[in-house]
């Protein structure tokens, strides 16, 4: 054959190899946009892991397993079909949470990879003041410690999350920006790291967690006058880096899958209400609160202030005090149930 003829063969072989390979591949493209799902190469005692009810398309990359074959010649096949289905062409779904194996099989070659499917389950965890006792009055709460942490099983008030927290602390505008004093060792901020480390021990190659921090504060936060500057923007300025501070120490973990924090602003007063029994703080101290977190937090912050309808009749009924019958400052238990629990759990923690 002369150089010529055979040149000419050889460019002939490399064109129909790579038309192959490039149809190959195409179909594979069409099959992930026709599908809309993603395609991984299937590589040989590789692992891979993927969350529960996932859909992936495995694909066999012809040139690294030196085989001209398509996806179609290959014997699919799971080593354990609750944990994971393959069919003939590649498509694979995860079922449930383990390990499997999933194998290819072609002409006597096999190529196998170790599937872990994980399951990823949400933590829902509201930190506020005593106001959140409610939530262990109405929903069955089981106390975990004496100091009021207290946590919910798959309640039908949770759209969205397993289990849900509530860190209610009596004083907590105290204790939270406390520095050395007798509030150092009953801190909102231990309580949460607590929690998070308990999901860090459960956290393994099939379950993984997502936290949803939820920071409820109350007007009675504003009360810091020891700080030396009790405005209302210089009170926020203070939280928000505390805040900061907790979510890239107390409460970072490089073992949870993820752990954000949304920050609820503050729910307004009645000022006439107020002015007869909490001097000192109004309704233009709450809206500057707020206005300094919605302006300058790196955080989701809930606009609850403007998000729910706040009536007079919302105010808890009072008989300890001699000026009103309401304080302005804490809502009624009715409110509670039907508008600020529903609102943490079901619209803020999803934002």
């Amino acid at each position: 054959m002369k150089k010529r003829d055979l040149l000419i063969l050889i460019i002939l072989i490399v064109i129909i190899v790579l038309f192959g390979y490039i149809t190959i591949r195409f179909n594979s493209l069409k099959e992930e946009i026709d599908n809309n799902i993603i395609v991984i190469d299937m590589v040989d005692n590789n692992n891979l892991s993927l969350k529960k009810d996932t859909k992936i398309k495995l694909n066999i990359n012809l040139f690294d397993n030196n085989l001209i074959s398509g996806n179609k010649l290959y014997k699919w096949k799971s080593s354990d079909k609750d944990i994971a289905t393959v069919d003939g062409d590649g498509f694979l779904e995860t079922k449930k949470s383990g390990k499997t194996i999933i194998s290819a099989e072609f002409n006597g070659n096999i190529i196998k990879t170790n599937l872990i499917v994980y399951d990823v389950l949400d933590i829902a965890i509201i930190i506020g003041d005593s106001r959140m006792d409610h939530f262990k009055d109405d929903n069955n709460f089981n106390e975990t410690d004496k100091y009021e942490v207290k946590y919910l099983e798959k309640s039908s008030m949770l759209s969205n999350y397993n289990k849900l927290y509530v860190v209610s602390l009596s004083g907590m505008r105290y204790n939270w920006l406390a520095g050395e004093d007798e509030y150092r060792d009953n801190n909102a901020t231990k309580y949460v790291e607590k929690i998070i480390k308990e999901y860090e021990d459960k956290t393994n190659d099939t379950t993984k967690y997502n936290i949803k921090l939820l920071f409820n504060l109350g007007v009675n936060d504003l009360n810091h006058s020891y700080l030396g500057n009790d405005s209302p923007g210089y009170v926020a300025e203070k939280y928000l880096e505390k805040l900061d501070d907790n979510m890239h120490n107390a409460w970072n973990s490089n073992i949870i899958n993820n752990i954000s924090l949304n920050i609820v602003t503050l729910f307004p007063v009645n000022d006439e209400m107020t002015d007869c029994y909490f001097k000192g703080r109004y309704n233009k101290d709450v809206e500057e609160f707020n206005q300094y977190m919605l302006d300058n937090s790196k955080y989701t912050v809930c606009d609850a202030y403007n998000e729910i309808n706040f009536t007079e009749d919302v105010f808890r009924e009072r008989n300890d005090k001699s000026c009103a019958t309401r304080d302005g400052l804490h809502f009624s238990e009715e409110f509670n149930r039907k508008e600020l629990y529903n609102y943490l759990v079901n619209v803020c923690a999803n934002k």
